[in-house]
C-alpha cells in the first residue's frame, strides 16, 4: 500500500491495478506484464454480406401492384427495395432467386438489409435480416393523434405511400425501446397491424 500511496499521476486504470498488484507480489513472475496490459477482448467480427440484384420487370412490379395499383417503380426505388438474383456471406453465395420465384432486398439502413422472398413456405426461409431496427420514428407526423406499428417493411412502406401515420418493426417478437415507447406515448391512439395469430396477438399485448 506503501508503493500506492505514493502515486502522484493520474494513471490508466489497467496500470493502477497493476501497481496494485506488485506491492502485494500478485503477479506471476513467468507472465510478462506487457503481455498483461495489452490483453483486450476482440469484438465479435462483423460478417459480409453481399447482394446482386435483378432489374425491375412487369412480374416483380406487379407483385407491388396487388397491394397499391398506382405504386411505381421509383417509389419501391425512394424506399431502398430492389428485386434480388442472389446473396453472399463472407464471400460464399448462400441463396440464388431460382426463375421460378421472386425475392427483394431491403436496405434499411448503411448496414442494416432484409431479404424477402414472399412465396417461401413457412418452414423456409423467407427473410434474412442482418440486424434489427426501428423503422420510420425520426419521421412521423406529430400533428396527427394516431400512430399505427407495422410489423414488416413491406406493411411500412405501403401505410407510408397511402399517407398512414406509422412506424415499423422487423418482427413482432422484436420488443420496442424504451425511446419508441416514449415516442409513441405522444399520441392519443396507437394501433397495431400484425398478423392476427399468436405471435401478433402477444406483440399487441
Amino acid at each position: 500500500v506503501a508503493t500506492l500511496c505514493n502515486i502522484t499521476e493520474k494513471k490508466a486504470f489497467n496500470k493502477v491495478i497493476l501497481q496494485i498488484a506488485s506491492d502485494f507480489n500478485l503477479i506471476d513472475s513467468s507472465v510478462p506484464t506487457k503481455n498483461i496490459e495489452k490483453f483486450k477482448q476482440q469484438p465479435p467480427q462483423r460478417k459480409i454480406y453481399t447482394f446482386d440484384y435483378k432489374n425491375w420487370n412487369t412480374r416483380l412490379i406487379n407483385y407491388w401492384k396487388k397491394y397499391i395499383s398506382w405504386i411505381t417503380i421509383k417509389d419501391l426505388n425512394d424506399y431502398n427495395i430492389r428485386p434480388l438474383f442472389s446473396y453472399s456471406i463472407d464471400g460464399e453465395v448462400k441463396y440464388r432467386v431460382p426463375d421460378t420465384e421472386i425475392a427483394f432486398i431491403y436496405q434499411l439502413d448503411k448496414h442494416i438489409f432484409q431479404v424477402y422472398a414472399p412465396f417461401k413456405l413457412k418452414n423456409e426461409l423467407k427473410f434474412l435480416t442482418t440486424e434489427t431496427k426501428i423503422l420510420g420514428l425520426k419521421s412521423v407526423d406529430y400533428s396527427k393523434r394516431y400512430i399505427v406499428i407495422t410489423k414488416s417493411y413491406k406493411d411500412f412502406v405501403l401505410a407510408r405511400l397511402l399517407g398512414i401515420n406509422c412506424i415499423g418493426i422487423l418482427a413482432e417478437t422484436i420488443r420496442l425501446s424504451i425511446d419508441a415507447q416514449l415516442e409513441i406515448d405522444k399520441f392519443d391512439y396507437a394501433f397495431t397491424l400484425f398478423d392476427n395469430d399468436i405471435a401478433g396477438k402477444k406483440a399487441t399485448i
